[in-house]
């Protein structure tokens, strides 16, 4: 590089103001940049920061209020709950009443039921027969199988019910005779005397109600009891323990020991 041109490098700027000039040297004008961006930068970033407090603030007041409302349905809901948990347990005491009620009206006219069925049996595995006489089918198991004088004036009416019902292996099960008694006294003597049955086609038993029937057979087929049976329109039941119970209609079967 020739001295000319070192000394040409060396010569500050220059800046025509009228008849006079100005000399800024780079470093003079770089400060004055500097300086300049640094304000402006300052400005910008104190602006920002007021508006950013201005938004933080806007957010946090919306979001306390969205929040004061939350708490308040909170409460709310709370309360609102705490009623119709004392309304519930209200009507659950309401239910569990008129079920009770219900229950024992339930029972009453079953039991009212069974005792017009106290005159009557029920006496299975009669055939039938073309133009048969039941009243005379059953005066005849009386007699020939239960050894007891009866005849037709002892009897008040009898008729078969039910359907005829035909097995898998074409065996046919003939419908039932219900027969009923004009005094129950002759009744209790063929109940007592139908254990001579015993071994034989022809069954006799309660005229049971259809609650009753499916009493007993809730019992039949209950893992609990060991054996079971009707008498006198009442079920009862023989535990696996032995112990017998007597068991009403909504009888819990876990509770019997």
């Amino acid at each position: 590089m020739s001295g000319q041109d070192s000394k040409r490098k060396r010569q500050p700027s220059s800046l025509s103001t009228d008849s006079n000039m100005i000399s800024i040297s780079q470093e003079d004008l770089d400060s004055l940049i500097k300086e300049a961006v640094n304000a402006a930068s300052n400005v910008i970033i104190a602006r920002m920061t007021v508006l950013l407090n201005e938004k933080c603030k806007e957010i946090e007041d919306r979001t306390n209020g969205e929040l004061m409302d939350m708490k308040t349905k909170y409460e709310n809901l709370v309360k609102e709950n705490e009623t119709l948990k004392g309304m519930n347990a209200t009507n659950e005491t309401n239910i569990k009443t008129n079920s009770s009620r219900s229950n024992q009206g339930i029972i009453l006219a079953n039991d009212c039921e069974q005792y017009t069925r106290r005159w009557s049996v029920r006496v299975y595995g009669i055939a039938e027969l073309d133009d048969e006489d039941c009243t005379k089918l059953v005066v005849d198991v009386f007699k020939n199988n239960l050894g007891l004088s009866l005849n037709a004036t002892h009897i008040e009416a009898a008729h078969r019910v039910g359907k005829t019902r035909v097995l898998e292996d074409g065996k046919v099960i003939p419908k039932a005779i219900i027969c009923r008694f004009c005094d129950r006294r002759d009744r209790d003597r063929v109940m007592t005397n139908r254990k001579k049955l015993k071994g034989k086609k022809i069954a006799i038993a309660d005229d049971l109600t259809t609650l009753n029937y499916k009493l007993l057979n809730r019992v039949k087929n209950h893992t609990k009891f060991q054996d079971s049976w009707a008498w006198n329109g009442r079920v009862f039941g023989k535990l696996v323990s032995g112990k017998i119970y007597k068991i009403s209609l909504f009888q819990d079967f876990d509770a019997l020991k």
